[in-house]
């Protein structure tokens, strides 16, 4: 599951060698599962998980983390 783009490789780099990953979803089966796999990945570092899209901003401006998993079909989507 390494990462094998040379963009990927400059994220990992700048990211002292880990690329720091947000899962944002409002599903906890679908974050747990998102999870699980990243975790199998030494080179990857899960800086935080949430269920809301406000949490996801909130989240993304605070840690700016190199790659998120985002789930666009959030209802509250249409709200923000």
């Amino acid at each position: 599951m390494r990462p094998q783009t040379e963009p990927a490789r400059e994220m990992m780099r700048k990211a002292g060698g880990r690329l720091r990953v947000l899962i944002v979803d409002d599903e906890p089966l679908a974050r747990s599962n998102i999870s699980a796999l990243l975790r199998l990945d030494p080179d990857i570092e899960i800086i935080g998980e949430g269920g809301s899209g406000e949490r996801a901003i909130r989240e993304i401006r605070r840690s700016k983390p190199d790659l998120v998993f985002l789930d666009v079909q959030m209802p509250e989507w249409r709200r923000l």
